[in-house]
């Protein structure tokens, strides 16, 4: 995909707002693993808490919130290969604030009233994305403002496969974390503000990674040598995704790393 055409381009920031608005929608490729910050309610807690903090100082700057890495394919489904937790837990978040909100934010949170489809969607496998779909349509949007997260185990969209899918649980245990941040007294009469603030305010800085190939070894390199990329390995998409011909930036790609 030539870059003049995409949407997300390489060393931009881009908002919450920017993420989720148009027909933008960012999937969780399959080569990521669970989703697991709710495994660690502290994590996910501190997260809130800390953006909380942001948004109560009264000059409320820019944040932003460091790289994620990614690849456009096709266009407006941005295919994340680092940032995921980050991310999923914003999602979890936002939508828990469209709830508190009469459904203010929902046009953030979905790409299409009829559909409910999700701006956030997991490939990882068929129970995440179809959990999404339903925690979205069934539980952050619309008139269910009664139904509390204990609640959520015991709908009828609700399938006992879900019982051992490590993300669902994980984000269910997020969204416990979240909803005590923001029964809090010095947030909770806010979340309206809170949700402006987020949508406007946080910001990411974003890498291309061209393709799918790219991004399997961005990923890699992130998540099993537990070392941060180097600054050849940043440049190497960057510098590929300048030759056109795809005979080229093959050949291009074998001296790089003959020359790492």
């Amino acid at each position: 995909m030539d870059a003049q055409n995409k949407t997300f381009q390489t060393g931009m920031e881009y908002c919450l707002k920017d993420l989720f608005s148009s027909d933008n929608k960012i999937i969780i490729p399959d080569l990521q693993r669970d989703y697991c910050w709710g495994d660690k309610a502290e994590l996910v807690g501190n997260f809130v808490n800390n953006l909380i903090e942001l948004f109560n100082k009264t000059d409320r700057q820019q944040i932003t919130m460091g790289l994620i890495y990614g690849y456009e394919e096709p266009f407006q489904y941005l295919q994340l290969c680092d940032g995921q937790q980050r991310l999923t837990t914003l999602f979890l978040l936002l939508g828990l604030i469209n709830k508190r909100t009469g459904n203010a934010f929902e046009r953030y949170i979905i790409t299409d009233k009829t559909l409910k489809e999700p701006r956030l969607q997991y490939a990882i496998r068929e129970n995440t994305l179809y959990f999404l779909f339903d925690l979205v349509g069934n539980f952050f949007i619309g008139n269910n403002s009664s139904l509390n997260i204990d609640d959520i185990r015991n709908r009828s969209w609700y399938f006992k496969d879900y019982d051992v899918d490590p993300s669902i649980q994980s984000m269910i245990k997020a969204l416990t974390a979240i909803n005590k941040r923001l029964t809090n007294h010095d947030i909770k009469d806010k979340c309206e503000e809170f949700g402006d603030f987020l949508m406007n305010k946080v910001f990411f800085l974003y890498y291309d990674m061209e393709n799918r190939r790219n991004g399997e070894e961005t990923f890699v390199i992130i998540n099993t040598t537990g070392e941060p990329l180097t600054a050849t390995e940043n440049l190497k998409p960057l510098m590929l995704s300048k030759i056109a011909d795809e005979e080229k930036q093959k050949s291009a790609s074998q001296k790089w790393e003959r020359w790492e």
